[in-house]
């Protein structure tokens, strides 16, 4: 049934994830509650990021619907007033096309977080490159962000050590609400860490 918020899952992205961590050694094998083994993958190899943006919009009570790629169409586009990509780099031509398609109709919203291979244009950007941080990462908001002020925190964790992440270039006519930061040092405290700023994180267009 269509609906208007939709979570993409991408089953491509889902395998080749999974692909690059066992040619990585980036797996872990464990027993079930069967007695059986089981291998699962590690850190940002683990296709998590839809059941997150479900939880997500469940939190906020927004009813969606997760969609596997092959089962995106034109019919529940059409329908759809905010589309959510997280962390699927391995989207189908026919998949991006019809996204594309989608947006230049103006029926609704693209939000897209993590990796991607979605053009950069459709973003609001003129450049995404993956790029390797050494320590940890999260974003701060800029002054003048609807979201800067005393009501938010200073900055805020959320990714791993040592993952990537994508090094951003805004086009000019978009507007960047917060930026990337590295976290490394004493990280005991907020106050204490090193913060280094990596470039700009939320764009908004």
């Amino acid at each position: 049934m269509p609906t208007d918020i939709i979570v993409l899952f991408s089953q491509r992205s889902r395998d080749a994830y999974a692909a690059e961590a066992a040619a990585r050694g980036e797996t872990y094998t464990f027993t079930d509650a069967w007695g059986l083994p089981r291998t699962w993958v590690k850190g940002e190899y683990a296709y998590l990021a839809p059941n997150a943006a479900g939880l997500l919009l469940a939190r906020c009570n927004l009813k969606h619907q997760l969609v596997e790629e092959a089962l995106l169409d034109e019919t529940g586009l059409a329908r759809c007033r905010l589309l959510f990509v997280a962390n699927a780099q391995h989207l189908a031509p026919e998949t991006i096309a019809r996204i594309e398609r989608w947006l230049a109709e103006g029926h609704g919203r693209l939000f897209v977080t993590g990796k991607t291979n979605l053009p950069p244009h459709l973003l609001g950007l003129k450049s995404s490159t993956p790029a390797p941080v050494q320590g940890y990462t999260g974003w701060r908001w800029r002054p003048g962000s609807p979201f800067a002020g005393d009501a938010w925190e200073e900055l805020y964790v959320s990714g791993y050590k040592g993952h990537s992440f994508q090094r951003l270039e805004p086009l000019a006519e978009s507007r960047v609400l917060a930026d990337v930061v590295e976290l490394a040092g004493d990280l005991g405290d907020a106050t204490t860490a090193a913060v280094n700023t990596l470039g700009p994180g939320i764009v908004l267009t």
